[in-house]
């Protein structure tokens, strides 16, 4: 194998090693409350569903029965919330319940001159549906499940904690809540199959098991729930909450990923003004650094996204994020101390930025001979030429 052969894979082994993260977060809070939330949103699914299936036969739709149905729902959430505090606002769910009955609805029109009754019965089986696989995921989040490390932190990832301790991830799932009875799911799923064969019996309409199906748990079902995590408030939780200042969320307070630690990013219109900066190590002495991996945090509200440059012989593989990048730089026979160039466009009404508003962390390194240099034996600073 040639030494740049080498090079490379310590650097894939040592990224795949720090790739393993946790999150910090301020306690766990009683997945109860999420629990309830989520069934709650089922039942107001059905509920509303169910007010469109008597207007297929009994035009028009029923105020009073829509009213019913939010009653519930308010009355419901509000009980939740009792169990103790979680994510997710009333007025967010309500958004997204409505959203999934407009389109079941769209799904299952009342063709002209029908009786409507093969209509009916598909929406009052989409919303019981809806309600099932809903009551699939409220019951393992409210059996949590989550291990953590220490009191304050939870593992994102099964390898985090050895098991036992920690149960499986399954896609789609907050890592380590408790799996979904994948029974429960299909129950639903055939039930909402049955019902449709049911009512085409009563004469054929609009809308197949498999298309509805696959809309309810587009729109009615993966939505509400990831929208109602068995979490706390705050960054880390999966979930995008404008009124803490988060611009997004992808579970974890760990910089280097889709989502910055402060799960928040400063918007920046750029100017045409260019602000030159390079990056430069410092290494252990006498050893020559061959191999390089960083991340940089850039100040984004003061600079837009950068355009990159190698210094002549170095190969650099560079992943920008909207907020830092991160970067592995390579040459065989040693890396110059300034070894990438970044170029950003600066912000409109945003002072200058400096040096000190960038920082730079070495997250893996190795020498000439492919052996691993400890990451805190090796500095990284971003310069201002």
């Amino acid at each position: 194998m040639t030494m740049r052969r080498i090079l490379v894979c310590m650097l894939a082994v040592g990224l795949a090693a720090a790739s393993v993260r946790t999150a910090a977060g301020a306690g766990f809070t009683d997945p109860k409350c999420a629990s309830a939330k989520q069934k709650a949103a089922g039942k107001k699914e059905a509920a509303k569903l169910g007010c469109y299936a008597k207007a297929a036969t009994s035009p028009p739709l029923d105020g009073g029965c829509i009213s019913k149905a939010e009653t519930g729902f308010s009355a419901a959430f509000g009980k939740a919330d009792a169990k103790g505090a979680c994510t997710g606002d009333a007025t967010t769910t309500e958004n997204g319940v409505d959203g999934c009955v407009s389109k079941i609805v769209d799904d299952i029109p009342v063709p002209t001159g029908s009786d409507g009754k093969c209509p009916a019965a598909k929406r009052k089986a989409s919303g019981k549906a809806a309600a099932a696989e809903l009551g699939c995921w409220a019951k393992a989040t409210g059996k949590g499940g989550f291990c953590s490390v220490t009191a304050k932190q939870k593992c994102e990832r099964d390898a985090d904690c050895a098991p036992p301790t920690c149960t499986a991830c399954v896609s789609g799932e907050t890592c380590n809540q408790t799996p979904v009875d994948q029974a429960c799911l299909d129950k639903a799923s055939l039930n909402l199959s049955t019902a449709f064969t049911k009512a085409e019996s009563k004469g054929a309409c609009p809308g197949t098991a498999a298309g509805v199906g696959a809309d309810i748990d587009a729109q009615c079902v993966t939505p509400i729930k990831n929208g109602l995590p068995g979490l706390p408030p705050g960054c880390g939780n999966h979930v995008i909450e404008p009124g803490l200042g988060e611009t997004c969320d992808d579970g974890n307070t760990a910089d280097g990923d889709s989502c910055p630690k402060t799960c928040h990013v400063d918007a920046c219109t750029v100017t045409g003004t260019t602000l030159a900066t390079s990056v430069t190590y410092a290494g252990p002495s006498g050893v020559t650094i061959a191999g390089l991996s960083i991340f940089v945090d850039y100040p984004e509200g003061k600079v837009g996204t950068p355009v990159f440059s190698s210094a002549f012989g170095v190969s650099n593989t560079v992943d920008d994020l909207g907020y830092g990048f991160n970067d592995q730089a390579l040459k065989t026979t040693g890396l110059p101390t300034s070894f990438v160039h970044a170029n950003y466009k600066t912000c409109q009404g945003a002072p200058a930025a400096v040096a000190s508003d960038f920082a730079c962390t070495v997250t893996d390194a190795s020498d000439t001979s492919g052996a691993v240099v400890p990451a805190n034996q090796v500095t990284c600073t971003v310069t201002i030429p």
